[in-house]
């Protein structure tokens, strides 16, 4: 890939979520970082595959995680460029990285040993997530113990899930709305919200869960304040009202204030062929 297309590689992605722009500017990176010279005859890109899987494997066995970037690095620079039986190579190996569980937790200094590992994800995910077969690896890898519990690697790969734009994932992007953790309900909501150019029983599937979980959050922040004590459920609203709201302006091209209006607005208009 010359310099050129590599640009255009993060043009053409520029609308997607924090998340996968900061992986996707590694990978450009890489690919706009010059080769190496070497002396002897210049492998192609079956052999750099090769290469590149089997020091994936080594590396990982190992716990080495840098090394085990670098290798997805090359991976990535190879993967338009070889045959199909060698993405199968590729899949087998993101999957037996997305299964890798990572050792420790978040540390009283605030750091997380787990950081290596979630850049690895990174760099697979932003290689994978747009092409052929890669959403069986992102939905698999969501059902992953690990990843169930760990809130930043469900963010990765709900939110790469959205950016598929395929209206046969708005069921687990419903599911991730329900998630306790604010930035899944967010990306969750933003990828729902991305389908606001389907047709109108896409969108219609996907503004009635968003218009749930709305309305869910907003009962449970006014339970809490009238019992004039705790404020989880009210912080938890006010760092995912925002981008619920701006899904359903998307994907209803209604703007209201509050989700009461929008949950009437549906029942009346939404549900029928009037919308």
């Amino acid at each position: 890939m010359d310099a050129r297309t590599a640009r255009s590689v993060l043009v053409d992605r520029a609308v997607l979520g924090s998340v996968l722009r900061a992986t996707l500017a590694l990978l450009v990176v890489a690919l706009l970082a010059p080769a190496p010279s070497a002396a002897g005859p210049q492998e192609g890109p079956e052999d750099l595959a090769e290469d590149a899987l089997d020091a994936f494997d080594d590396a990982l066995d190992d716990r080495r995680m840098r090394d085990v970037e670098e290798a997805l690095r090359d991976m990535a620079l190879v993967y338009d460029k070889v045959s199909e039986r060698t993405v199968k190579k590729f899949h087998k190996a993101y999957g037996k990285l997305f299964k890798f569980e990572p050792r420790g937790e978040v540390k009283e200094d605030g750091s997380d040993p787990r950081a290596e590992v979630l850049a690895a994800y990174q760099l697979a995910v932003g290689t994978v997530f747009d092409k052929e077969g890669g959403d069986k690896l992102l939905l698999a890898a969501l059902k992953n113990g690990h990843v169930k519990k760990w809130a930043d690697a469900r963010a990765l790969f709900v939110e790469a899930i959205g950016h598929r734009l395929d209206p046969e994932n708005i069921d687990v992007l419903a599911d991730a709305l329900e998630d306790d953790d604010a930035v899944v309900v967010r990306v969750a909501a933003a990828g729902l919200g991305l389908l606001s150019e389907a047709e109108v029983d896409v969108r219609r599937a996907c503004v009635e869960p968003l218009i749930d979980a709305l309305s869910e959050r907003v009962s449970d922040a006014e339970k809490e304040e009238r019992k004039g004590k705790e404020t989880e459920a009210q912080e938890f609203l006010l760092a995912v009202e925002g981008t619920l709201h701006e899904a359903l302006v998307e994907l209803t091209r209604e703007r209201f204030s509050t989700a009461a209006e929008y949950e009437a607005w549906f029942d009346e208009v939404g549900r029928g062929d009037r919308w």
